[in-house]
C-alpha cells in the first residue's frame, strides 16, 4: 500500500489544506515516527503545517529518553516541538497508574497544547490491526456498534470540543507501516510494556492476531469499515428522532424529549439518541430510560450519572444536567425565572408546570391567577419564591402576610419541590401570587373598573405529585 497517497486521501477528505495546521501526537514508536514523516513529507509539497508534541508520562525509567529522541526527531526537520511531562501522586497500594488514567492524563496534556496554540486538528498514528485490537477488547467488555468502531479516522476528541482527532492510517496493516519505515531508513523507539503479558491489548496481540493471515485481517478491517457505515447511518436516524422530539427551547443542560416518538421508536435508535443528548449516560442508565417511557406509571424522577430526568404527565422527559455534588443539589438550587413574553397572550413549560396567559376571563381554581390588565407591572415573570418572601392572602379575619416557605408547607409541596414551585414575579420580585395556594389574593384588582379587560395566568402541574 502507499501510504503517502492514502494520507493524502485522508487531508482530501477532511479538506485540510496549506492554511491549517496539524498537531502531531509523536511517542516514539514505529507508528507516530511513520505518520510523522507522512504528514512532513505532504507539509513540504504545500500540505499543512505541522507541530509536534511529545507526552512524558514518566513512569519508565527511560522515558526522558524517549522525550530527548522525539525533541531530536522534531529540531531534524524543522518543526515546532512541545514537550508534556506528566506527574501522578504517589498511592500506597500501586506503583504507578493504571492504563485508563495514563490515557485520560494524555489526552487532557494534548488538549491542552492544541488549545494553546490554537490548533484545531491532532493526528494519531493508529493503524488497522489497532482497530481490531480495540473492537475484539471493547467487543469482550459488552460494547455495541459504537465501542466495535471507536477507533475512527476523524472523531471528535474526547473531553475538548472543537477539537478533532485525525488518524489517517487507519486503512494499513501494522506489517505496511513497518514495512514503511524501513524502506524510508527511519528511526523510532521501541517501548518494553508492548510486550509485557499483563495487559489485555498485548496477550490479544500477541495472541489471537498473530495467528491471524494478513487475509483474514483485511477481512476484519473491512468488516469493522461496514459496521462504522452502520453506525454513522444510526447516528442521523438518531439525530433526525432527536430534533423531532426535541423541544426548541431547551439548553444543553436542559431540555423536554416527547415521550410518544422515543416510545415508537426501536430501543437501540433510542439508546443512540440519549448518548447524544445526554452525554455521560452509561449503559445501566439507558435501560433506565427505556423502562421508564415503557412504563404505565411513570415515577416522579430517576436520578441517573450526571442527569436528573423526570417523567411528566404531559407525556415528557425533562432532562436536567447536575454536576459533582449531585441532583440533591440541582433540586436545591433555585431554576432561572420565566420571563412572560410575548405578552399579554402565551404559553410556555415551567419546570413542574406548563404555564398559559391571555386575556378573558378563567375559571377559579388556585392554580389560576387573574387581575385587570391595567394593573399589572411589568415585566412579569414566573419563578421560585424570593428568599424571605411573603405572600397576600385573605383570611377569615382579613388580609395577612404569609411566609412563601410556610404557604408551601400548608399546601404539603414536598421538600426537594419548595425551591421549584412558581410564583408569578413583579419587577421589584414581589410575590404577586403563589400556584396552588388557596385563598391567595392578588393585590392589583382594587380602583379598577368593571369594564377592564382581565388578565389570567393558569398553571397546569406537569408533574406526578407522588
Amino acid at each position: 500500500m502507499d501510504l503517502l497517497e492514502l494520507t493524502a486521501q485522508s487531508l482530501r477528505r477532511h479538506h485540510l489544506g496549506r492554511d491549517d495546521c496539524i498537531l502531531v501526537a509523536l511517542s516514539g514508536g514505529v507508528d507516530s515516527s511513520v505518520l510523522l514523516d507522512l504528514l512532513d513529507r505532504h507539509h513540504r509539497k504545500g500540505g499543512p503545517t505541522v507541530e509536534v508534541l511529545h507526552v512524558d508520562h514518566g513512569v519508565r525509567p527511560d522515558s526522558a529518553g524517549d522525550a530527548r529522541f522525539c525533541e531530536d526527531q522534531a529540531r531534524r526537520r524543522g518543526l515546532p516541538f512541545h514537550l508534556s511531562t506528566l506527574s501522578f501522586p504517589a498511592h500506597p497500594n500501586q506503583t504507578s497508574p493504571n492504563q485508563a488514567t495514563l490515557r485520560d492524563a494524555r489526552l487532557s496534556a494534548i488538549a491542552e497544547v492544541a488549545q494553546s496554540r490554537g490548533i484545531t486538528t491532532i493526528a494519531m498514528g493508529h493503524h488497522g490491526d489497532d482497530a481490531i485490537e480495540t473492537a475484539l477488547l471493547n467487543l469482550d467488555r459488552g460494547a455495541g456498534l459504537r465501542g466495535l468502531t471507536a477507533l475512527r479516522e476523524w472523531s471528535p476528541f474526547p473531553g475538548a470540543p472543537g477539537l478533532s482527532i485525525l488518524r489517517p492510517l487507519l486503512g494499513s496493516s501494522r506489517a505496511e507501516v513497518q514495512a514503511y519505515a524501513e524502506l524510508r531508513g527511519l528511526s523510532w523507539r521501541e517501548d518494553p510494556t508492548n510486550a509485557q503479558p499483563k495487559y489485555a491489548r498485548n496477550r490479544l496481540r500477541h495472541g489471537l492476531l498473530a495467528s491471524l493471515s494478513p487475509l483474514d485481517r483485511s477481512t476484519l478491517r473491512s468488516a469493522l469499515a461496514t459496521l462504522a457505515e452502520a453506525d454513522d447511518a444510526l447516528d442521523a436516524l438518531a439525530r433526525t428522532l432527536l430534533n423531532e422530539a426535541r423541544h426548541p427551547t431547551g439548553t444543553a443542560r436542559r431540555f423536554e424529549l416527547d415521550a410518544p416518538p422515543l416510545r415508537a421508536a426501536p430501543a437501540p435508535l433510542v439508546g443512540r439518541l440519549l448518548l447524544i443528548a445526554a452525554p455521560g449516560l452509561d449503559g445501566a442508565a439507558i435501560d433506565a430510560v427505556l423502562d421508564l417511557l415503557r412504563a404505565d406509571d411513570l415515577p416522579t424522577r430517576r436520578t441517573l450519572p450526571g442527569w436528573l430526568v423526570t417523567a411528566t404527565e404531559d407525556h415528557r422527559l425533562l432532562f436536567e444536567a447536575y454536576r459533582e455534588r449531585g441532583a440533591r443539589d440541582l433540586l436545591r438550587a433555585p431554576p432561572a425565572p420565566l420571563l412572560l413574553d410575548p405578552f399579554p397572550t402565551g404559553d410556555a413549560p415551567f419546570l413542574d408546570f406548563h404555564a398559559s396567559w391571555g386575556l378573558g376571563p378563567h375559571p377559579d381554581d388556585p392554580f389560576t391567577f387573574t387581575a385587570p390588565l391595567e394593573t399589572l407591572p411589568r415585566p412579569l415573570r414566573i419563578g421560585p419564591p424570593p428568599p424571605g418572601a411573603r405572600l397576600p392572602r385573605q383570611g377569615p379575619d382579613g388580609l395577612f402576610h404569609q411566609r412563601v416557605t410556610q404557604a408551601l408547607s400548608d399546601m404539603s409541596v414536598p421538600q426537594d419541590r419548595r425551591r421549584r414551585w412558581p410564583c408569578l414575579l413583579a419587577p421589584t420580585d414581589e410575590v404577586l401570587w403563589l400556584s396552588g395556594a388557596p385563598f391567595s389574593t392578588p393585590p392589583l384588582a382594587t380602583g379598577t373598573t368593571t369594564t377592564a379587560p382581565l388578565w389570567y395566568l393558569h398553571l397546569t402541574p406537569r408533574f406526578r405529585t407522588h
